[in-house]
């Protein structure tokens, strides 16, 4: 996960090897470095997204692409919500 370390406002990629300390590791895998909580500002992680929305913009750009048939993209809606309803 990303965090920036307060003290210096650096972003870093860091792992949760043991709690609440963060290590940055190396790239073999061995700590580089090591944070406590406090030290650290987490950014925000995925956002979820409704399926309702994922269709929406699906509907609403679908035009961007003139070989796609509006039946085509329609099905592609209908598949879509089958799969993860």
């Amino acid at each position: 996960m990303k965090a920036r370390v307060i003290e210096t406002g650096e972003i870093i990629e860091v792992k949760s090897l043991y709690s609440p300390t963060y290590s940055r590791l190396d790239c073999n895998g061995k700590i580089f470095e090591e944070y406590d909580a406090d030290e650290l500002e987490f950014e925000p992680g995925p956002k979820m997204v409704s399926l309702d929305k994922i269709c929406e913009w699906v509907k609403e750009h679908y035009l961007e692409y003139p070989n796609e048939d509006l039946s085509d993209t329609k099905k592609f809606i209908s598949d879509l919500r089958k799969e993860f309803e």
